[in-house]
């Protein structure tokens, strides 16, 4: 098994869901604001640029340190060096439209339009995609918290939205800020185990805690997995599982499924240390276990 480090750079990158229901954030787009979000990025950037570990803390949102840190301490690695030493590089916004700035409570989405260029150079073709942009607001300054790439597939219908200047397509989720920032996690000590949990969970909305609140995992008629935090400890280590079954428009089959996987180290095979594949003709329940890893 080899971990993925999933940093500051880059949270998450997804197709944008089609369906669209109404939000309740503000748009606040207005050169000031503009200019207060796009210093504050560009501090961002220059930090990890020049591989400066105070300017990152002074421009980075709490949450968003501890959450790196957790990161790379659960997979054995040094931090802060693990953090710039990843190859890519945080894009510049010469080449990028602003389309909307949305604002709720204190947390801020700046949407851009165009080719964001991560750096990689070679023959690499850069597309259009959005690029959300996420802050925090902390003692009325905002911070950046990190930054999600949206590819929309050239869907037609979308690109004369744009040029239009029909921004309704905001409202979707993908979009939105979230409101409250998270609370800051504790910090984790360097696990015993690198550690994965794989879930697959069509007709159910499942959330998994390990270790009692160490690493919380949600995940509703989809499939994925995710890097433990805080990885697994020799001994015992518990696992518990909260499971709703919902609707789904699916056409495939129900399906419940939760598995980890854990190694020494990255370049180790992994091996899987708990598996839950319950009964589907029966009404899966809640479930907790302790396992042992030795």
């Amino acid at each position: 098994m080899k971990p993925r480090i999933t940093l500051t750079l880059l949270a998450l990158c997804c197709l944008l869901p089609r369906l669209a229901p109404a939000a309740d954030a503000t748009s606040k787009s207005s050169p000031e604001l503009q200019a207060t979000l796009e210093t504050a990025y560009a501090a961002w950037r220059t930090a990890m640029i020049n591989k400066d570990y105070k300017s990152w803390q002074t421009s980075t949102a709490a949450y968003r340190q501890m959450d790196t840190r957790n990161r790379i301490i659960s997979q054995r690695l040094r931090f802060p060096d693990a953090m710039f030493a990843v190859p890519l590089q945080a894009p510049a916004l010469t080449q990028l439209t602003l389309l909307d700035i949305l604002v709720k409570g204190d947390t801020a989405n700046a949407v851009y339009f165009g080719k964001a260029d991560f750096g990689l150079g070679g023959n690499q073709i850069i597309s259009d995609n959005f690029m959300v942009l996420k802050y925090v607001r902390e003692s009325n300054q905002w911070k950046f918290d990190n930054l999600r790439i949206i590819k929309f597939g050239n869907d037609p219908d979308l690109l004369l939205k744009i040029r239009n200047a029909d921004f309704s397509f905001l409202k979707n989720p993908a979009f939105q800020p979230i409101g409250l920032a998270p609370l800051v996690a504790k910090p984790v000590a360097p696990p015993a185990y690198l550690a994965e949990l794989w879930i697959a969970a069509n007709g159910f909305d499942v959330t998994v805690n390990v270790n009692r609140g160490n690493h919380i995992s949600r995940l509703k008629n989809d499939d994925g997995r995710d890097l433990i935090i805080g990885g697994l400890i020799k001994g015992k280590n518990t696992i518990s599982l909260s499971i709703t079954p919902v609707d789904t428009e699916s056409t495939l089959p129900k399906r419940l499924e939760v598995g980890i996987y854990a190694a020494e180290s990255a370049g180790k095979p992994a091996k899987r240390v708990f598996h839950y594949a319950p009964d589907l003709a029966k009404v899966p329940l809640n479930h907790a276990v302790s396992i042992m890893v030795r």
